[in-house]
């Protein structure tokens, strides 16, 4: 499924680790609806910033699959389809475009090799974390 013109459904549930545990990775109606926004109103935008390939490094996870993920939040908002970890060429070029631009974004998390962008509906708060 097609979500916008850089990003598909299928980019946010594969899952290496999903498939060695034999965890079925398959989300529910709402967390599809909720992938739709992240990408509409922060994913795609900024893609378009940036200009150059961004790939869903992890994106929706169900509760099962989020567990056995080292270093991930019992409360992560992948598992409710409003987060993704993007790998790019250059992570830290993608957070200065996202904080010079005007979208809204709950969490960037800035790692080595990634960036993790969260979304939600409401009452983003626009934090920054570098790790």
């Amino acid at each position: 499924m097609q979500i916008t013109q850089h990003f598909r459904l299928c980019e946010f549930t594969d899952s290496d680790t999903a498939i060695k545990h034999r965890i079925q990775n398959i989300p529910e109606p709402w967390h599809i609806d909720n992938i739709v926004l992240l990408c509409t109103n922060l994913l795609e935008p900024l893609r378009l910033l940036y200009g150059k390939e961004m790939v869903i490094n992890s994106g929706f996870r169900v509760k099962e699959l989020n567990s056995i993920l080292p270093n991930s939040s019992e409360t992560s908002d992948h598992m409710n389809g409003l987060a993704a970890d993007i790998k790019c060429e250059n992570p830290k070029k993608l957070l200065d475009l996202l904080l010079k631009s005007d979208l809204e974004f709950d969490q960037a998390i800035l790692y080595p090799t990634f960036l993790h962008l969260s979304y939600r509906p409401m009452n983003n708060r626009n934090q920054v974390i570098y790790k």
